[in-house]
């Protein structure tokens, strides 16, 4: 009977098959992964720009210079202009958000105190 001898080398070249055939399964599943991300990143960035598509098409629409012409014709005739003693002096004068719960005084401007004021004094 002859006794079967393994060589080192035989060892060698079969632990790098081995070795080379699990670092080749692994390449290939990341690459099915990242794949499979692709394509989602791919759906995601096509409903992005179905939505926005979606949204000009709507900002064209309620912009037609038709709409807003009638728009204006019913609102704006009632606009006053702005009296200069109707702005604000300081922007230190704007609450802080919160402010209001903790009985911040309210802000009005001088014209509406005065008429306030005036129809307090005929009552």
């Amino acid at each position: 009977m002859r006794k079967f001898v393994v060589k080192l080398s035989t060892v060698f070249v079969l632990f790098l098959a081995i070795l080379s055939g699990s670092a080749l399964f692994w390449v290939s599943q990341k690459v099915q992964q990242l794949e499979r991300e692709q394509r989602t990143m791919h759906q995601k960035v096509a409903s992005e720009e179905e939505g926005i598509r979606v949204l000009t098409a709507e900002w064209d629409y309620l912009n037609r210079p038709d709409r807003l012409e009638a728009l204006a014709a019913r609102y704006l005739k009632t606009m006053e202009p702005v009296a200069p003693e109707d702005l604000l002096k300081s922007a230190n004068a704007v609450p802080e958000k919160g402010e209001e719960d903790e009985g911040a005084t309210q802000i009005v401007p001088a014209q509406y105190k005065e008429k306030k004021s005036e129809g307090d004094k005929t009552q």
